[in-house]
C-alpha cells in the first residue's frame, strides 16, 4: 500500500479472497489500532466479524501485535 486510503479496499478484497478461495469466512476478530481507515463497523457486522482495537501508545499490546507479524 502506498496510502492509508487503500486500507478499506484491501481489507474488503482480502476477506472476499478468503471466502472465495477457501470457501470459508473469517469468524473471529480483526484487530487494529484506532485508525479511522480501519473503521468499517457495518461491513464487519455484516460479515460477522468482531473488530477489536488496541490502545494507542501501549507498548505491551503493540509488542504482541509485532510478535505475531
Amino acid at each position: 500500500m502506498h496510502n492509508k486510503s487503500e486500507v478499506r479496499a484491501n481489507v474488503v478484497n482480502l476477506i472476499t479472497y478468503v471466502e472465495n478461495k477457501f470457501k470459508t469466512s473469517i469468524k473471529k476478530n480483526i484487530g487494529t489500532d484506532n485508525g479511522v481507515e480501519c473503521i468499517m463497523k457495518f461491513f464487519y457486522t455484516f460479515k460477522g466479524i468482531i473488530h477489536q482495537t488496541i490502545c494507542v501508545e501501549n507498548p505491551e499490546q503493540n509488542g504482541i501485535v509485532e510478535h505475531k507479524h
